[in-house]
């Protein structure tokens, strides 16, 4: 009899999030509405760029997760569980399954080039979608 493989679901699960400041490389745009959020970037790659502050970073800044909602003082940020993120297939160093990522500063998730894991690496990409240019990134429990 043939196996039947399950394709695996990684939305949703596990997931932590934290309400943070953020800094001038997010929006708030009012005029702007996708029936759900206010920013265009919801859905981004984020990092701590300074005390209680998420933004952009820079490339190889240490990802803090993802942006989940943008309000005209304050962000969300999925910190925990498994997380879709964007990346960029013909960026110089795409995400890699099994490796961890950093930001690219917009938005996008990279994993470091050279083989040893980074101490700005966070989580363990499961998977990659090429169609969509996004991965699956267990960040962890605990946001660590």
């Amino acid at each position: 009899m043939a196996s039947v493989r399950v394709a695996p679901i990684f939305q949703e699960q596990g997931i932590l999030t934290l309400t943070l400041e953020y800094d001038t490389s997010i929006v708030y745009d009012a005029s702007y509405y996708d029936g759900t959020n206010h920013s265009a970037q919801v859905g981004d790659l984020v990092a701590l760029v300074s005390d209680s502050t998420a933004g952009l970073g820079s490339s190889g800044n240490y990802p803090l997760g993802k942006l989940i909602k943008v309000e005209p003082n304050a962000c969300t940020v999925e910190i925990g569980g498994v997380v879709s993120v964007p990346y960029v297939s013909t960026n110089a160093n795409p995400p890699l399954v099994g490796r961890g990522i950093q930001v690219d500063g917009a938005g996008n998730a990279i994993t470091p080039a050279g083989g040893a894991r980074l101490a700005t690496e966070r989580g363990t990409v499961l998977s990659l979608n090429s169609t969509t240019q996004t991965c699956y990134v267990f960040l962890g429990g605990s946001g660590a």
